[in-house]
């Protein structure tokens, strides 16, 4: 392998095998949706409110699959402090999914089972509901928006983004 490559491969390891890289993507991305959300307060046509609260929804559920990938991969490589660390330049199979369902039960069965229909409405809007008008194969029927989810994505992060907090 040529050194560009190698600093490449150690760059790319630095950052899949980061716990907190994942958690300040999550972070970023609940800050991205706070501020939408907040935009969303202000009266605006019922249409363009519908498509901010997709967007919205999207916006948690990306925030979601960062949280949650930071948290397996926090317990698969370790702390990335630690003297013992070593990171891989691959990326984890089991993270190449945006089922939040899946992730959530990796990281705790009881938020997979708790936290279900939450899980499946935001999996929808990161993978279709807030980026385009239509799933690709048309099977989502009525599009099915609901902005009290938003209060749920906020308890599941704020209980588990613990984990990176100085104090937990």
């Amino acid at each position: 392998m040529s050194e560009g490559r190698d600093v490449i491969m150690q760059l790319f390891a630095q950052r899949v095998s980061n716990p907190a890289a994942w958690f300040r993507n999550a972070r970023a991305l609940f800050a991205a949706a706070r501020a939408a959300k907040e935009r969303c307060l202000h009266p605006i046509d019922p249409l363009d409110r519908m498509d901010m609260d997709r967007v919205v929804s999207m916006l948690y559920g990306f925030g979601l699959e960062c949280l949650l990938k930071a948290l397996i991969v926090l317990e698969d490589f370790g702390d990335p402090h630690s003297p013992d660390w070593t990171p891989e330049a691959v990326f984890p199979k089991k993270l190449g999914t945006h089922d939040l369902e899946k992730l959530a039960t990796m990281v705790d069965p009881e938020l997979a089972t708790e936290q279900q229909w939450a899980l499946r409405y935001f999996t929808e809007a990161a993978v279709w509901m807030g980026r385009y008008p239509c799933s690709k194969d048309g099977e989502e029927g009525g599009i099915f928006i609901d902005p009290r989810l938003f209060s749920v994505a906020e308890e599941i992060y704020a209980k588990y983004s613990q984990r990176f907090s100085i104090s937990g």
